[in-house]
């Protein structure tokens, strides 16, 4: 069955390529989210390069003759939406959560579709956030928001093993001379 999906900046900057993971399931694109995607394009690392990639990915599709409010055809089967955000959607937040972080404007979003999807946006009722925020999905879970992670580029489902940058570890002298002059240790 065709589903929904509304994309969190994060899994953009971490993956650029995102927008064609999906196989055959449609894509909304917050506004909120481009929003967010141009304070990041100035960047001088890989975010801000991801940054500006997907923004010449969605002006390549607009370009190309088709609305990205209407919806642009995917090459995967599915459609690619820009959908701006009510400004009446906080006032279903809790309190709590009412301050307008771009997070919390897109968790409202989502709150929004749920509860009014039949009469505001045709079809994305159902819709599933998706982002790598952890506190993101923890939130939406606590709203009864249908939220998953983006799996993609994870190599392993074993928190144990996942990857933590560089570790220390400490030898003699010796060692490390050894290491120099061989390349490797045993």
């Amino acid at each position: 069955m065709k589903k929904t999906y509304v994309l969190d900046t994060n899994v953009l900057l971490s993956d650029p390529t995102s927008i064609f993971s999906f196989e055959d399931n449609d894509l909304i694109i917050p506004m909120a989210v481009l929003e967010e995607l141009d304070r990041h394009k100035s960047r001088p690392d890989e975010v801000g390069k991801n940054a500006r990639q997907v923004s010449r990915t969605l002006d390549d599709m607009r370009s190309s003759g088709s609305s990205l409010v209407s919806g642009v055809p995917l090459r995967n089967g599915g459609m690619l939406r820009i959908v701006s955000i009510d400004s009446v959607v906080m006032k279903d937040m809790p309190v709590e959560l009412q301050e307008s972080k771009v997070d919390n404007l897109i968790i409202a979003f989502m709150l929004r579709l749920g509860r009014c999807g039949k009469e505001m946006y045709e079809g994305f009722e159902s819709a599933i956030l998706v982002s790598k925020d952890i506190n993101v999905r923890i939130k939406c879970d606590s709203l009864s928001i249908k939220c998953e992670d983006y799996l993609k580029m994870r190599g392993t489902d074993d928190p144990q093993k996942f990857y933590r940058g560089v570790e220390g570890v400490e030898g003699s002298e010796e060692t490390v001379n050894q290491f120099y002059a061989n390349g490797k240790l045993p």
